[in-house]
């Protein structure tokens, strides 16, 4: 694992052409222990943060847990890109962030990002953050059984992500210096 990340690090000075590695179950980058054992031999990598997967392998809920929070602390400055998913202890997306149910888990997520776009506006001195709202569909959305039927509306939801987010950040904005 460590050799991909040497190597697209290579690329990326040689092409001059920034490169993110996704956090996702199933990759290289699939655990917050494994991207941190690759932080102080690989310095300048950077990730595409989502989170969502995060605590679906360590199966803990959000805010709860403060070896993933320490984890997460030391990932932060690395991250160069946010993929706004939220994920739960038992899988990579509740079923509507929206939802009173869900909204311990999403509040605890937006703490993750804030803290992310103060990193990057404060210490990194960036002016623009990016970010993709990206709760999916099926199999990632949960379904009514027989129907598969999505449970709540993904074009909705996206929509809400992108503009609470917006409206956090543009708090957030007031506050840089």
């Amino acid at each position: 694992m460590l050799e991909l990340y040497c190597e697209v690090q290579r690329l990326e000075s040689s092409l001059q052409l920034p490169m993110l590695h996704e956090i996702h179950r199933g990759r290289a980058a699939y655990s917050p222990w494994s991207v941190r054992r690759v932080l102080p031999r690989v310095p300048d990598v950077k990730f595409i943060a989502d989170y969502a997967h995060f605590t679906c392998v360590t199966e803990v809920a959000p805010g709860t847990c403060p070896v993933l929070e320490d984890a997460l602390k030391d990932i932060r400055p690395h991250v160069g890109h946010i993929h706004a998913r939220i994920g739960y202890e038992n899988g990579p997306q509740i079923p509507d962030p929206r939802a009173p149910e869900w909204m311990g888990h999403t509040e605890a997520f937006e703490a993750w990002w804030d803290a992310i776009w103060m990193e990057q506006a404060r210490i990194q001195g960036k002016e623009v953050t990016t970010m993709t709202p990206e709760h999916g569909p099926a199999t990632y959305q949960p379904a009514l059984p027989y129907t598969r039927q999505p449970i709540a509306d993904i074009d909705e939801i996206n929509l809400w992500l992108g503009r609470r987010a917006t409206q956090r950040i543009s708090k957030l904005s007031v506050n840089r210096s």
